[in-house]
């Protein structure tokens, strides 16, 4: 993920346009030649609205078919792999990483602990809890994740239709599936 730089404090926010305009063109040269894909992350609407007319204004610089294609022979053959955030799953009921530590600092028995946790990042302070009551610490995870019962529209969308398994709600990508059925990113049908 590459955030869009210089248009905030950086100094360049009078100029916007300029700083889009070369930023995309610089990905577009890029992205052909890398092993991976790259995601823009744009501060607001209007700057993601200014980056998709920039992207579209030259459309042969990224092969979506080729690209299409690709994907879905890596999913045929168990080579894809999607990073997801949490906003995909907190609509199901599941908690923010950050929610989710909370609620297992306030179970701690000790409040000595629980003060040593103050002012701490999220993730040092995932792994004190988990050094302070390690005993049963997975169940506890787990059992504040159980509570979502329910998938959420997005992990639906990404299931596809008719993906979603009987009542465990255990989800299946289409894309691990080889696209079977799917539609490319192009309009046409993925191979099965």
């Amino acid at each position: 993920m590459i955030p869009v730089l210089g248009i905030g404090r950086g100094g360049r926010g009078d100029d916007k346009g300029g700083v889009l305009s070369q930023l995309i063109e610089a990905l577009q040269d890029e992205i052909g030649q890398l092993p991976f894909d790259i995601a823009l992350v744009t501060p607001d609407p209007a700057v993601y609205a200014a980056a998709q007319y920039m992207r579209r204004r030259n459309p042969g610089a990224l092969p979506v078919d080729k690209v299409a294609e690709s994907l879905a022979d890596k999913a045929r053959a168990g080579q894809l792999a999607l990073f997801l955030g949490a906003g995909v799953s907190i609509p199901a009921g599941l908690p923010s990483w950050q929610a989710l530590v909370d609620e297992l600092a306030s179970r701690l028995s000790s409040s000595k602990d629980r003060d040593a946790l103050e002012g701490l990042d999220v993730t040092d302070k995932a792994q004190l809890i988990e050094q302070f009551e390690p005993k049963d610490f997975q169940r506890r995870v787990a059992g504040i994740t159980a509570r979502a019962k329910t998938p959420s529209l997005a992990h639906a969308l990404l299931a596809g239709p008719g993906r979603q398994a009987g009542g465990d709600h255990e989800l299946r990508h289409p894309l691990r599936e080889g696209l079977r059925g799917c539609r490319s990113w192009a309009g046409r049908r993925a191979a099965p």
